[in-house]
């Protein structure tokens, strides 16, 4: 993404420069026009005012006087304007009082001087260096001055030096091209940096999204929004990111309802292979305690058959209801029971956990898939267990009660509790506390985040709600709300 800011940010500036350069060079151009247009006017004028007044004095005064008022006439001129040359010519192209003060900046080129007197008309030119600008203007008289009236009595050459002119222009350029590049530099760092913050930023955001989502972090989102073509990119992200955590989500809850009816038909099959030698120990035991009633611990044998027998009528009943794919009534209580009495089986449960069951009674049966229920308090039930793996004092309580015209069933523990600001994160695919297969300490439990949003989604179709209240380093409080009558079909 560096790259791409710096191509646009380089494209911008080479366009920058290149647009200020020209407009530099035209400025520049129009500026020498105008100092052109300028100096060709001045010279224009006052060459044309020293004709007249040079006319005016040979029309007006006589032979001898004439010479003396047009030197006088040509030294107040000079003096009235320094900054340039004034020189007067005969029609043969001889300097008519030339002075000390003001000399010569240049040659005339005679050719245009003449050329200039003959033709009767002014022109102007510059020197071949481009500093010397001259006009040429003829001078003509109305009466017989050594000559007969009407004919050219000389030329007057008015000479300025643009030196001045084209070093300011030059000095203009320079300063105009300075501050355009300081412009540049300045919008470049200022573009960079917009780039950075309103481009490349979001797409960086949108391709570790990408990445994450690829690596299989179904949480990952993009977090920068705005109503531009940038953000409806990055809306179509986490939109897509949804629909890979719902898919992930419906695939592992598939795989799970798959194994579960792998796991039930199996547990099915073991209990029934189990069930007829189990009666014939336990028969044999009675007989053998009916003919030898002196014989130790066959009361234990036929106990423990009893137990064994039941724990198999219970694997039956409860792998032929999670096969059932149809609702019918359930006995949350005796449901409960039994989810409890298979934990049994962890040492942790029972031998280091204290057990407190308050089951209402009377309660009413709610209708529903028994596999849904069963999936969804067993998972409260193990986070409960898991949230008091570190705890000193673990006490388990499950609690049902009647509520009007639904169940509540409530599973707490005294485990590490949930900070207030995960509380609002618990329910959403892939949240977890608990650390993830691989960075877990021996023994440990671990989570993927499906637990607590399974159970809402298994819940969802009976209209039941479930609630949790927890407090850091006292416990946690699972509330389920089921109606006695199911929301959905």
């Amino acid at each position: 993404m560096k790259k791409l800011s710096a191509r646009v940010t380089l494209a911008v500036i080479v366009i920058l420069t290149t647009g200020i350069g020209t407009f530099a060079f035209l400025a520049s151009l129009y500026e020498i026009r105008v100092a052109k247009h300028h100096a060709e006017e001045s010279c224009r004028d006052w060459a044309s005012a020293v004709g007249y007044g040079i006319q005016a004095i040979v029309d007006a005064s006589g032979k001898e006087e004439e010479a003396r008022l047009i030197a006088e006439f040509l030294e107040r001129q000079r003096g009235h304007n320094a900054m340039m040359g004034l020189q007067a010519f005969d029609v043969h192209l001889r300097e008519m009082f030339p002075s000390q003060r003001f000399p010569v900046l240049n040659p005339v080129h005679s050719a245009a001087l003449l050329t200039a007197i003959k033709a009767g008309r002014d022109t102007s030119y510059y020197e071949p260096d481009g500093i010397l600008l001259n006009h040429l203007q003829p001078v003509w008289t109305l009466g017989p001055v050594g000559t007969t009236g009407g004919l050219t009595w000389g030329a007057v050459r008015v000479t300025m030096s643009m030196e001045e002119e084209w070093n300011r222009i030059r000095r203009t350029t320079i300063t105009l091209l300075s501050g355009g590049l300081i412009a540049v530099v300045v919008t470049g760092f200022l573009l960079s940096r917009w780039l950075r913050r309103v481009v490349v930023r979001p797409i960086e955001q949108v391709e570790s999204t990408l990445t994450a989502l690829a690596r299989g972090n179904m949480k990952a989102r993009v977090s920068w929004t705005s109503g531009d073509e940038l953000g409806s990119l990055a809306r179509h992200v986490n939109q897509m990111a949804d629909a890979l955590a719902h898919q992930r989500e419906l695939e592992l809850e598939l795989l799970h309802l798959s194994k579960l009816s792998d796991i039930g038909a199996l547990a099915q099959g073991i209990a029934h292979n189990l069930k007829s030698p189990l009666t014939a120990v336990r028969g044999f035991a009675q007989l053998l305690q009916m003919q030898h009633p002196d014989l130790q611990h066959l009361d234990a044998i036929v106990r423990s058959a009893d137990q064994i027998s039941d724990i198999v009528d219970n694997i039956m009943y409860k792998s032929r209801q999670e096969q059932r794919g149809d609702r019918q009534p359930i006995d949350l209580n005796r449901l409960l029971r039994e989810e409890l009495r298979f934990l049994e089986a962890d040492s942790q449960f029972k031998h280091q956990t204290e057990k407190v069951y308050r089951f209402a009674e009377d309660l009413p049966a709610v209708e529903g898939v028994y596999s849904d229920f069963s999936q969804c308090f067993t998972n409260l039930i193990r986070n409960a267990l898991d949230a008091m793996h570190k705890s000193n004092r673990k006490q388990l309580t499950v609690e049902t009660e009647k509520n009007g015209d639904g169940v509540i069933v409530r599973v707490s523990d005294t485990g590490s509790g949930i900070p207030k600001e995960h509380l609002d994160h618990i329910f959403e695919p892939f949240f977890t506390t608990k650390p993830i297969v691989g960075e877990a300490k021996p023994g440990e439990p671990t989570g993927t985040g499906l637990g607590l949003s399974t159970c809402v989604q298994l819940m969802k179709p009976y209209g039941a709600e479930i609630a949790a209240e927890s407090e850091v380093g006292v416990g946690t409080t699972f509330t389920v709300r089921v109606p006695t009558r199911a929301g959905g079909a």
